[in-house]
């Protein structure tokens, strides 16, 4: 969540460089280049979001309860969802308020007479944690590992590290699975995502991407990809995933490196630039910023 002021642009040493790609990469591209290209390469500031830090605080103490559960049941410390999320939330509200200390500045979901606060997340945080340790207890999924049986593998499916260098595209794919589920009763692989806005993913490339790398690097065919959802305490809708192949998910990043590598950047404006991080930066939107930031603003210097 690296924040940089804009006292420091205009210097050709700020210009990044896109050495590696990912499902957000790809889904940030069909849904604007423009937006690619100012946060990964004109590293404009990204404004920041209260969703971002309470998602994130949640994804952190699940995870941290699913490691609990992996312990000893007899010298293990009792769970508190409470503590384990205000400890995460804390932990990312202190990082983001000293970047950027205007709080009524931060995107925030719902209407602006009731925006997201510290307080309303504190109070629904701890609920989407609990909504999933729920589930996870009314389940047979068990957390997979990665070349054993023992649940203390040193694999195992939790935020699990999937990069690789698929076949068809020449940068490193970065992936990390929310969670990888073994379901003894139907003998199944399963990807799942972690979900705390109020929408499901529509299209399963997510954990098809998920699933491809998988399978090239650990020889495991996942069957399915589904998202829970945190304010239901659900899973969505379970996508199968046969069809996402490494071949065809390298190829299909094969593009998106050659779009970036050929600086494919167009601007598209539509309904989503309400909630981009990098409006202000952005030229057509008329951000404040584009005069230092987006090379399609006529005023904006070379890098």
């Amino acid at each position: 969540m690296a924040r940089r002021s804009a006292s420091t642009a205009g210097t050709s040493s700020r210009l990044g460089e896109i050495k590696h790609v990912s499902y957000s990469t790809l889904t940030s591209w069909f849904d604007c280049p423009k937006k690619v290209e100012l946060a990964k390469i004109r590293r404009a500031p990204a404004r920041p979001a209260w969703w971002f830090a309470g998602g994130s605080a949640v994804h952190a103490a699940t995870e941290e309860y699913d490691r609990w559960t992996l312990r000893d049941a007899v010298s293990r410390p009792k769970f508190s969802i409470v503590d384990e999320f205000q400890i995460a939330f804390d932990r990312e509200y202190e990082e983001i308020k000293a970047k950027w200390p205007e709080e009524s500045e931060w995107r925030h979901a719902g209407p602006k007479t009731a925006p997201e606060t510290y307080d309303r997340w504190m109070k629904n945080g701890p609920l989407f944690v609990g909504n999933y340790i729920s589930w996870r207890r009314s389940t047979d999924y068990i957390i997979w590992t990665a070349g054993a049986d023992e649940v203390r593998s040193e694999v195992v499916g939790i935020e699990t590290d999937l990069s690789c260098f698929l076949p068809g595209c020449d940068k490193e794919i970065k992936a990390y699975a929310d969670r990888i589920f073994w379901t003894p009763s139907l003998q199944q692989i399963h990807i799942i995502d972690l979900k705390t806005g109020t929408r499901g993913p529509r299209v399963p490339l997510q954990f098809g991407t998920y699933g491809a790398c998988l399978k090239y690097k650990f020889d495991v065919d996942a069957a399915t990809g589904a998202a829970f959802m945190n304010r239901e305490g659900a899973l969505g809708k379970a996508f199968p995933l046969a069809k996402y192949t490494p071949a065809y998910v390298g190829r299909l990043f094969g593009h998106l490196s050659r779009a970036v590598d050929a600086q494919v950047f167009p601007a598209h404006e539509g309904s989503s630039c309400r909630m981009c991080d990098v409006s202000d930066s952005c030229y057509i939107n008329g951000g404040t910023l584009s005069a230092t930031y987006d090379p399609d603003d006529p005023d904006c210097p070379p890098f």
